[in-house]
């Protein structure tokens, strides 16, 4: 099975994860962070209904791994920010799309920039292309006498709106690809440091 890049959708959700999100603080905290821990103690004992325990802080915790997961993380969310389509950053339903007032022109739009392959796919003979260049047309000439059409061609629009995000989702293959690997390297590195410290705490329990 061939793997393929994350969609433009999927790789939204995670840039707008709020700890993802969050991760060009992480890169400006961490290192003050392990600075300020540098010179802690490893070992402090506190005392439990009469018994001393020891509590173990220096955990095997690596602030230079940290560290870089906050920057793949940040490096992915610029990706995104800057190439992520319009349309998909901004909307996540049509319902959306309706709210926010947008129009049939903007799915126009990406209907007339697909490459003929993509037309094949989502827009056969520009049946839906047409459309939309109907519906705009009549709005933009505020023709009453054709208002029952432009009532019909608005039913489509959340049809039309589907297929305009599906397209949309495998375009610009490469920085997909580019903020999917930024995105799987943050998981595997945090994934590790997780593991590590859960061994140490499970051998020091």
């Amino acid at each position: 099975m061939t793997m393929q890049a994350m969609s433009w959708s999927t790789l939204r959700a995670l840039s707008v994860n709020r700890a993802i999100h969050s991760a060009s603080v992480w890169a400006l905290v961490v290192p003050v962070t392990a600075k300020l821990m540098e010179h802690a103690q490893d070992v402090v004992t506190v005392e439990v209904l009469g018994h001393r325990l020891p509590l173990h802080l220096a955990l095997p915790f690596s602030w230079k791994v940290l560290f870089v997961v906050a920057v793949v993380f940040m490096l992915a969310n610029l990706v995104v920010a800057a190439r992520c389509p319009k349309l998909l950053g901004e909307t996540k339903s049509y319902r959306e799309f309706s709210q926010q007032q947008r129009t049939a022109y903007e799915l126009l739009q990406v209907f007339e920039a697909m490459p003929a392959s993509a037309q094949q796919r989502f827009d056969v003979n520009q049946q839906l292309s047409n459309l939309l260049r109907a519906t705009t047309n009549h709005r933009l000439r505020r023709d009453t006498v054709r208002r029952e059409q432009v009532a019909a061609d608005d039913d489509a629009l959340p049809t039309i709106y589907e297929y305009a995000r599906q397209y949309l989702d495998q375009t610009h293959p490469a920085m997909r690809w580019i903020a999917s690997l930024l995105y799987m390297s943050g998981f595997i590195g945090f994934a590790l440091l997780l593991a590590q410290n859960v061994c140490f705490v499970a051998a020091h329990w």
